[in-house]
C-alpha cells in the first residue's frame, strides 16, 4: 500500500491483515479492502522479445469500505479505466477504455 493509501487506512483505523493477503479489515472485522497487483509475461514469465506482457494494480473496496470512506473524505465518483498497448516490429497499438457513471456536478472531481 503507498504511503498515502497507508495514512488514510490508518485515519479509518483499518487494519491491514496478518496472513500476507493484502486484506483490511475494520475494527468490527469487517473486510473493506482487498489490494491486487497482476503482472504477466511468456512462458517464462520474462518480459522480453516478442512475449506480450501486462501489469496493474487495484485497491478494490467493498461495500462498507466505500462507506466508510465517504463518511472520512465525502463523496467520490468512481471511475474505472483500462489501457493495452502493443508494441511488435516497430508498430504501436494502444487501446483505452473509461467508464463511469453520467456526471453528478455534486461530486469532486
Amino acid at each position: 500500500m503507498s504511503a498515502g493509501s497507508a495514512s488514510l487506512a490508518n485515519r479509518l483505523r483499518w487494519q491491514a491483515a496478518t496472513d500476507g493477503t493484502s486484506r483490511w479489515f475494520d475494527a468490527n472485522g469487517q473486510l473493506v479492502a482487498t489490494a491486487y497487483c497482476w503482472r504477466d509475461g511468456g512462458p517464462d514469465g520474462q518480459t522480453h522479445g516478442d512475449c506480450l506482457y501486462g501489469e496493474g494494480a487495484v485497491i478494490a473496496l467493498t461495500e462498507i469500505g466505500r462507506t466508510q470512506l465517504e463518511g472520512l473524505v465525502g463523496p467520490r465518483r468512481v471511475e474505472t479505466v483500462a489501457r493495452r498497448a502493443r508494441s511488435h516490429n516497430a508498430q504501436n497499438q494502444e487501446r483505452f477504455a473509461a467508464s463511469r457513471p453520467p456526471d453528478d456536478p455534486g461530486l469532486p472531481e
